[in-house]
């Protein structure tokens, strides 16, 4: 990998990046031969990446801070979803694919007791080439074309929050909003999960002793009871390719912290 980092002003600085990537495939990946015989899938090779991106990070007026960045990615040999059924997943390698996207994320505080967050993502990820695929053991393959999205990935998610900490107080608290596009759950494109977005909420209070900093916390995840697809098992030959989010739930916890 190599960078550069250009200051324009103190405050602002303007960056690029450009490397290599390389990916072995996991045990997991390997596990599952697609013929159904024994033995690890050695036939399933790594992929690799090139990468680039270009972005700048600055500090605003009034405590504000920005940072964006725009992404390229060209990939062979892509790890994909051949089958997935009864529990078992096979993999094998596509030919090339391509995401383009960018991210962009403020932060500022306001009226020294406010937290404002919130970070944007756009990715946009397809198959470069066509290439084939067994939908399920028996069925004839199917080629899925140059230019389908991958699935698995969303094209946009946001995430937002607003963090109210008192001054002189030992305890804050905070709204998380939570948005997802479209997931599609197979290679054809055929099927996907519905876009979502999600309230969550949180208090923590902290006590200071000594070298010591205690914390516990209270999280309220899904505050509106919404029902929605949390997950997709991309490729499941069963078509069951849904898992869907917990409901209304809460967490509670302690964290410890001590230096030495």
């Amino acid at each position: 990998m190599a960078g550069l980092v250009y200051q324009v002003h103190p405050s602002v600085n303007l960056y690029g990046n450009v490397g290599r990537g390389f990916e072995t495939p996991t045990f997991a990946e390997l596990a599952y031969r697609s013929d159904g015989t024994t033995g690890l899938n050695f036939a399933l090779q790594p992929s690799t990446s090139v990468n680039t991106e270009l972005g700048v990070k600055a500090f605003l007026p009034g405590g504000q801070r920005l940072t964006f960045a725009a992404f390229h990615i060209d990939t062979k040999n892509e790890i994909v979803v051949d089958t997935a059924t009864g529990g078992r997943n096979t993999f094998k390698n596509a030919t090339r694919t391509t995401r383009n996207g960018a991210e962009l994320s403020w932060g500022a505080r306001m009226l020294e007791t406010l937290d404002l967050l919130a970070a944007l993502s756009y990715v946009d990820a397809r198959y470069r080439d066509d290439f084939t695929t067994v939908p399920a053991p028996g069925q004839p393959a199917i080629t899925v074309p140059a230019g389908n999205y991958m699935p698995g990935v969303p094209r946009r998610t946001f995430y937002g929050e607003a963090r109210w900490a008192p001054a002189g107080q030992s305890f804050s608290t905070a709204f998380e909003l939570r948005y997802s596009d479209r997931i599609y759950a197979s290679d054809a494109n055929a099927e996907w999960a519905d876009p979502y977005s999600v309230v969550n909420w949180r208090i923590v209070f902290e006590q200071r002793a000594s070298d010591w900093r205690i914390s516990e916390f209270l999280r309220i995840e899904n505050l509106f009871d919404k029902q929605y697809v949390g997950s997709v098992i991309v490729g499941d030959t069963n078509r069951q390719f849904f898992e869907p989010a917990p409901r209304r739930n809460a967490i509670v916890g302690v964290n410890a912290v001590t230096k030495f």
